[in-house]
């Protein structure tokens, strides 16, 4: 049996949101930079923390996972890279991993019985699996998905098909825990504008008001501009737009 320390301190500050959504929009690229990546993931994984409750720094004892890995256009292949190595130091641990690679449809779950292939290898074998789309909702519906599952969650959280927000109170029902994947040190990401700090409430009485602090940072040498989105049950509250001098 193995424990894993899934996470890092630094994101305990993102995880304890349970009904609000930030998202932080940077660049108008179609590939995703290493920041985006981390922002969207939040979109998706702030609601999965709600549900099933946070697991950073938490030791969870089990030997056998299901890793979900996002194989999309949108993924960073480096990034996805960086996060399989961790993974893959523990199966050096006698982690039992079965893949469940996924795109706009998902593969077939199997098992892993030497060390888990490369992102591009992933991504090459999943060709037929649309991977120009991205359908996460699609992807927990799976028949291999079942209950009392530990699934290792990679993804950048950003769908361009199905709905995952609708079908996570389904997933806590069938008692499916989930544990998102995200780099050590989102610091060393990127120098663009990025959200370094967020802290808002774990709870609040029904109707009332509560306070959501957001500090951005700037470390590029150029002014920077973009827009802050805060989401409430999928419901936009509040959109800013936001320049920030170097």
């Amino acid at each position: 049996m193995i424990k894993l320390a899934l996470g890092n301190t630094y994101f305990l500050i993102f995880w304890f949101i349970p009904a609000i959504l930030l998202l932080l929009l940077l660049s108008r690229a179609k590939r995703a930079s290493r920041v985006e990546l981390i922002l969207r993931f939040l979109v998706v994984t702030s609601l999965l923390f709600a549900l099933f409750g946070p697991y950073v720094e938490k030791k969870l004892p089990f030997s056998r996972a299901t890793l979900m890995v996002d194989i999309s256009d949108s993924m960073d292949d480096a990034l996805s890279e960086e996060l399989l190595e961790r993974i893959r130091a523990w199966q050096k641990n006698n982690l039992e991993i079965d893949i469940l690679p996924f795109a706009a449809k998902a593969g077939e779950l199997y098992p892993i019985t030497s060390e888990i292939p490369s992102f591009k290898k992933l991504k090459s074998q999943g060709a037929l699996l649309n991977i120009g789309e991205t359908n996460i909702e699609n992807a927990f519906k799976n028949s291999a998905i079942h209950q009392g599952m530990n699934i290792l969650f990679l993804s950048d959280g950003f769908e361009t098909k199905g709905n995952i927000h609708s079908y996570l109170q389904e997933l806590r029902n069938k008692d499916i825990r989930i544990f998102p994947i995200f780099p050590k040190q989102m610091s060393k990401l990127s120098k663009q504008m990025h959200i370094s700090q967020l802290t808002a409430p774990l709870i609040a009485p029904l109707n009332q008001s509560v306070e959501i602090r957001v500090a951005i940072s700037n470390p590029s040498e150029n002014t920077e501009s973009g827009s802050l989105e805060i989401k409430h049950d999928n419901q936009l509250v509040l959109l800013s737009n936001i320049e920030l001098a170097a």
